[in-house]
């Protein structure tokens, strides 16, 4: 049927940080934050954003990317710094 999606392709888009968070997170993402998460799915990789205030850094890029590298990596450590105690 059209529109349909194999568990193939449900699967491997979980996979990728922006997929993760729309998938099972259910967030709705905009582009740039696509663009953030997926950056980060590639080794030694450095990513450095700059946005408004409540624009979804943490709350949305760095929680979704915590909670993917979680699932996708098990027993895997997952260190987050802030320079406030109140966002991590």
């Amino acid at each position: 049927m059209p529109g349909e999606v194999s568990k193939a392709e449900v699967f491997e888009m979980a996979s990728t940080p922006s997929g993760y968070c729309q998938l099972v997170l259910r967030q709705r993402l905009y582009d740039w934050q696509v663009a953030v998460l997926d950056s980060l799915d590639a080794p030694r990789t450095r990513t450095a954003i700059r946005t408004c205030n409540e624009s979804g850094k943490t709350s949305v890029v760095i929680a979704g990317l915590v909670l993917w590298h979680m699932g996708t990596f098990p027993r895997s450590l997952t260190v987050t710094t802030s320079a406030t105690a109140r966002q991590v």
